[in-house]
């Protein structure tokens, strides 16, 4: 009896550079570019560009990226017409390398402006951009192509669909083993979210549906679309999934972006393009030399290993990732956790003996209820009693920076710092900012997020755990006590 030896290095080296059709990037190049162009105008005509990125007085910046700022004036739009512009030239195949690469550096910076703004999605968007500038996606159906017939190739390496293929399932992958979670396996916090939804508490049943389903279709999703007899019905799972989260959450471009990049994990003979052409005119296929393979086999093996990794980071760090928040972005932890401020506070004393205070407050509409966030200021001297005349320090921060400041120790560190330098503008010398932050995390009972005895003008912003905050204590409650 014989039994087949495993594959060898060679084997999966042909298999990564025998051609295959271009059909599938053609079709990923042109929804990738549609869905941008979507996306830059929702930006302009809902003025995004200007309430996101100019209306604040202070922007959070991601470690290392504090020098990136938005542009003056009219800038920001001009800078978002100029990416409906590349986003346009991509889907029409366009100048497509220059154009990728611009786009990648012009979609990059708007990421990089303000922490509060992160989605996932926008860092998928950001890396899929990065990689379409080294795959030949405007070989076949480009105004490229059409303009340069010498370009034209209906045949590509199976590495490069394999790549994409790669990228659009990590979010998948990882988001699905992030899920696998006391929390989420409990219902939480998709109870919550879907009882508010519907205005009212939905029967267990469902909550669990939605959790597990949920878990499952991440984990599944990608092999299901792969294998042929579950294809199909993979297919139309995933429609269904993203229509409703497109319903439920309003996500943005994320379900419709991914609606299309499902549809590349089909057979590629599915979209062929070389079948539909004469095939004398079909160029000659050419493997690169096994130099220039070891090189792709090098870079591809780099890249891959960084995105299999770089998302379990946050086990580095102690505590549990949805409270800390240390390694929570750029792992895909998506729609996990539900955090709300029960109450906040920044008090700042100075060496006039000033006690510098600013409350958290909802502020609320006569017809909306609830409607955002707005910091109070009080000052008291050193006998406690109000000053009737507070030095005028200005603070310019949106509700939405503030909710997400009040509940993310990094970002709320920057906060600290911007306050002290408010306050020495208005000609105060701030000798510490500390911080009582009492956050509720999925339900739970509200506790401190941070140490209110630590100076956080004394602690650096840096990659390592921060120790000034509070481990999470507070137990999950039962579904009946919500």
């Amino acid at each position: 009896m014989t039994t087949s030896a495993p594959p060898t290095e060679s084997h999966w080296t042909k298999r990564l550079f025998e051609p295959v059709d271009i059909g599938m990037l053609v079709f990923f190049r042109m929804a990738f570019g549609a869905v941008m162009v979507w996306e830059a105008y929702r930006y302009l005509s809902y003025n995004w560009f200007f309430t996101q990125f100019q209306e604040s007085g202070f922007y959070f910046k991601y470690y290392g990226f504090s020098w990136v700022h938005a542009w003056p004036g009219d800038g920001m739009r001009i800078h978002f017409i100029i990416w409906a512009v590349l986003a346009t030239m991509i889907t029409l195949g366009l100048c497509y390398r220059i154009a990728t690469v611009l786009f990648f550096f012009v979609f990059t910076y708007v990421f990089l402006l303000d922490q509060t703004t992160y989605l996932n999605h926008f860092y998928l968007v950001s890396l899929i951009s990065f990689l379409m500038i080294f795959l030949p996606m405007h070989r076949a159906g480009s105004l490229d192509a059409v303009l340069r017939p010498s370009l034209r190739s209906t045949l590509v390496p199976a590495w490069t669909l394999w790549l994409l293929r790669f990228q659009i399932a990590v979010p998948y992958f990882f988001g699905g083993v992030a899920k696998i979670n006391s929390d989420w396996l409990r219902g939480e916090p998709i109870r919550y979210w879907l009882a508010e939804h519907f205005g009212h508490p939905v029967a267990e049943p469902v909550v669990y549906a939605f959790a597990w389903g949920g878990m499952l279709f991440d984990l599944l999703i990608v092999p299901a679309l792969l294998w042929k007899p579950t294809r199909i019905p993979a297919f139309v799972a995933a429609v269904a999934f993203h229509l409703t989260n497109d319903t439920l959450f309003h996500i943005g471009i994320f379900p419709w972006l991914m609606m299309a990049a499902s549809i590349i994990f089909l057979p590629s003979e599915w979209l062929a393009i070389s079948e539909k052409t004469d095939k004398a005119k079909q160029p000659t296929w050419t493997a690169p030399s096994p130099s220039r393979q070891k090189l792709i086999l090098s870079l591809l093996a780099v890249w891959v290993g960084m995105h299999c990794l770089f998302p379990l980071r946050h086990w580095l760090y102690p505590g549990n990732v949805s409270w800390t928040e240390e390694g929570h972005r750029f792992a895909w932890h998506m729609k996990l956790r539900d955090k709300s401020p029960h109450s906040f506070e920044l008090k700042v004393p100075t060496e006039s003996g000033l006690l510098l205070r600013w409350e958290l407050i909802p502020k609320w509409d006569s017809e909306l209820g609830f409607h955002d966030y707005d910091l109070r200021q009080t000052a008291t001297d050193v006998t406690g009693k109000t000053v009737a005349d507070p030095p005028q320090i200005n603070v310019e921060l949106s509700g939405r920076q503030l909710r997400s400041a009040a509940a993310k120790p990094d970002m709320l560190l920057q906060l600290a710092h911007y306050l002290a330098d408010q306050v020495r503008h208005a000609g105060e010398e701030p000798t510490g900012v500390f911080a009582d932050s009492l956050i509720s995390l999925n339900g739970r009972i509200p506790q401190p997020l941070v140490d209110p005895n630590r100076n956080l003008l004394d602690e650096p912003r840096n990659l390592w755990h921060a120790d000034w905050i509070r481990p999470l204590t507070v137990p999950l409650p039962s579904p009946l006590r919500r």
